[in-house]
């Protein structure tokens, strides 16, 4: 049976599997702690604002994997093979050490002016590994992400701000796409270097590598 949860809510240890709809549901303020949402006709698991998943798995859903609202925290999660993207989020949320793969659409989208995306691992999605997607990226960081064998690009950020440090990419078919106005550290290309102490900026604490 399908989860639907009203305000505040604390859903835990649940799981779902071939609901003709979104699976799990909650109103904001609402928490879903290590729950599974399989194979569902709609989204895996979504929530009103300022909510948290936490050590959640989601896979094969019809729609996203984690289909998130504002002030969201993501945290220790797995998405999988999703037709959507396996983690959507909107303004001032948080993805952290999740791991996204195998979905049809991108592995991490944010869609907000404001966010955190940290230290996660997204690799073999459709089409991008992480894509920040708005016209204005004010406040968001995307930091210590490992972005591989993603069709199209391991990290793209659709226009200027925001903040893009200490990212690694490898197998892409384009590694980073960043937009003239992102603030950033270097990228390093590193391919089939081997000793990277002797290439230019590979030293600096806050490159982006290639390799």
């Amino acid at each position: 049976m399908p989860v639907r949860e009203t305000i505040s809510s604390i859903v835990e240890d649940k799981a779902t599997a071939w609901i003709g709809e979104s699976a799990m549901q909650a109103d904001s303020s609402s928490q879903f702690i290590s729950c599974t949402a399989f194979a569902n006709y709609g989204d895996g698991i979504t929530a009103g604002v300022a909510s948290l998943i936490l050590g959640s798995i989601v896979t094969n859903n019809e729609l996203d994997g984690i289909h998130a609202a504002s002030d969201w925290s993501i945290l220790k999660c797995a998405a999988y093979g999703n037709i959507g993207n396996g983690i959507q989020v909107d303004e001032n949320s948080t993805v952290r050490h999740c791991s996204s793969a195998l979905n049809r659409d991108s592995g991490i989208r944010l869609t907000g002016q404001s966010g955190v995306v940290i230290n996660n691992a997204v690799h073999e999605n459709d089409l991008h590994g992480i894509i920040c997607a708005k016209t204005t990226l004010t406040a968001i960081r995307v930091d210590g992400n490992t972005n591989t064998d993603n069709d199209v690009t391991g990290l793209l950020m659709e226009s200027g701000g925001g903040l893009v440090i200490r990212n690694v990419a490898a197998g892409n078919v384009t590694a980073f796409t960043l937009h003239a106005d992102t603030n950033r550290g270097p990228v390093v290309d590193v391919e089939g270097v081997g000793d990277i102490s002797t290439v230019t900026n590979a030293n600096h604490p806050l490159a982006n590598f290639i390799y």
